[in-house]
C-alpha cells in the first residue's frame, strides 16, 4: 500500500493508519507481515520480534479509539502559525505563540494535507469524499476561506500539493491506478509527480515511475524538485527542464539498507540543509534527521520520540516544527502532538495530542 491515497494504511514500513474494513485484528497482521518480511530479509531476527513486542505492549498500555492518520501539518512562511488535517478530516489554523486554533473547514469530505502558498495568504490541500474514493486538489484564501476546486479526475487520485517558490506552480503526486487490495477493498497505486498552474491548469506528469508510495515533494528556487519515493523512501531530486531524476547521495544507499530511510523531506529557507524522517540513525525509531550539504545525516530527536512526521523549518532555519508520535493508539498506531526541535537538539511540546484529536475543544496544558 501506498502512503499517499484515500486508502492509505501502511506508513515508514511499519502501521497502518486508516484502517479497511476488515478490520483491526487483519490489519495488525498485515502490518506485522510486511515488517517480519523487511526485517527478516535485511535485519536481525531478534531485534524485530523484540520491536514487535515492544509496539505490541505499547498499544495494549496506550490504546484509544483515536486514529491520526490522517494529520498532517505545514508552518507558514512567517512561523507564526501552523496550518494542519485534524484526526477527523477537517483543516485548522494553529498560532504558535497564542496557541489558538481556528477552524477553516466544516464539511463531509476528508480534508488532508494543506500547504501554504508562499505568501502565506492562501493554502492548498486535497479533499475526498470517503477514504477510497480520489482526492482532489483544493486552493483556499484565508482570508474569507473561499475554496476552488483545481483538479477532477474519478479514475486518479491527487495528493500532497506544494507550492513552488515563486507561487506560479503547484506540485503534487497524482496516482493512476485504483486497484484491489489483499486484505479487502481497493488502495490507489502508480504515484508520480506532477505539476500544474497555480490556478489548476495545464497538468503535467513530471515522472513515470509509478510508485509504490510517494512522499512530500518540495520544489526549490532552481525549478528542480526533491521528493522520495518507493517502499524504502529513496531520496530522488529532480529537474523540471530535462526530467532527469537522479537518487540524493545521503549517507548510505537506500535501495539495499533499509536503515537509509528518508521520508518526509524538506529544505530550509536557504536551500543549504535538509530535514527528513528516518530509521538510519537507530532502528524502527524514525528520528528527525538534518543533513547539510550532502553530509552525514544526524538525529535530533533522539529517544523523546519513536515516530515523527512532516519536520519543517522556522523562517529562521534554526528550529524544526514537526509531529512527534509519543504515544500509540489502536493498532499500535501513533497518536501525534506538536513538537519543535531545534538544529542542535533541544526539543520541546508546543501542543498536546489534543490539538489534533479535538482542535475546537483544544485547551493549552497550563490553561485554567
Amino acid at each position: 500500500m501506498g502512503l499517499i491515497g484515500r486508502g492509505i494504511c501502511y506508513t515508514q514500513g511499519l502501521m497502518f493508519y486508516l484502517a479497511p474494513s476488515s478490520g483491526r485484528l487483519i490489519l495488525m497482521a498485515a502490518r506485522i507481515t510486511r515488517t517480519l518480511f523487511r526485517s527478516i530479509v535485511m535485519r536481525n531476527l531478534l531485534q524485530t520480534i523484540t520491536m514487535i513486542f515492544a509496539f505490541t505492549i505499547a498499544g495494549c498500555v496506550e490504546g484509544s479509539g483515536t486514529e491520526h492518520g490522517n494529520v498532517s501539518i505545514d508552518v507558514s512562511p512567517d512561523g507564526k502559525t501552523v496550518v494542519f488535517s485534524s484526526a477527523d478530516g477537517d483543516l485548522f489554523l494553529f498560532n504558535i505563540k497564542s496557541k489558538s486554533v481556528k477552524r477553516l473547514t466544516s464539511t463531509d469530505a476528508i480534508e488532508s494535507v494543506p500547504a501554504f502558498a508562499p505568501d502565506g495568504k492562501s493554502i492548498v490541500y486535497s479533499a475526498s469524499k470517503d477514504s477510497s474514493s480520489a482526492g482532489s486538489i483544493y486552493h483556499m484564501v484565508l482570508a474569507g476561506l473561499a475554496t476552488t476546486k483545481l483538479t477532477s479526475e474519478d479514475e486518479q487520485s491527487d495528493f500532497l500539493p506544494r507550492y513552488s517558490p515563486d507561487g506560479k506552480k503547484i506540485i503534487f503526486g497524482r496516482a493512476y491506478r485504483n486497484r484491489p487490495y489483499s486484505m479487502g477493498g481497493t488502495i490507489w497505486d502508480d504515484w508520480d509527480v506532477c505539476e500544474m498552474d497555480a490556478d489548476g491548469k495545464n497538468v503535467t506528469r513530471l515522472t513515470t515511475e509509478n510508485y509504490y508510495q510517494l512522499y512530500r515533494m518540495v520544489p526549490r528556487t532552481d525549478g528542480s524538485i526533491v521528493y522520495s519515493a518507493g517502499t524504502n523512501a529513496v531520496a530522488y531530486t529532480i529537474t523540471v527542464g530535462d526530467r532527469k531524476i537522479e537518487q540524493i547521495p545521503l549517507d548510505s544507499d537506500a535501495e539495499t539498507k533499509p536503515n537509509a530511510w528518508a521520508s518526509d523531506i524538506m529544505i530550509s529557507p536557504d536551500e543549504s540543509t535538509m530535514v527528513f524522517t528516518s530509521d538510519r540513525t537507530r532502528a524502527f525509531w524514525y528520528d528527525v534527521c538534518l543533513s547539510t550539504d550532502g553530509n552525514k545525516a544526524t538525529g535530533l530527536v533522539g529517544k523523546k520520540s519513536r515516530y515523527n512526521r512532516y519536520p519543517d523549518f522556522a523562517p529562521d532555519g534554526e528550529r524544526i516544527i514537526f509531529m512527534a508520535g509519543t504515544k500509540f493508539g489502536n493498532g499500535n498506531r501513533p497518536i501525534f502532538s506538536l513538537w519543535e526541535v531545534s538544529t542542535t537538539g533541544n526539543s520541546r511540546e508546543i501542543a498536546s495530542d489534543q490539538l489534533f484529536t479535538d482542535p475546537a475543544s483544544y485547551k493549552p496544558k497550563n490553561a485554567e
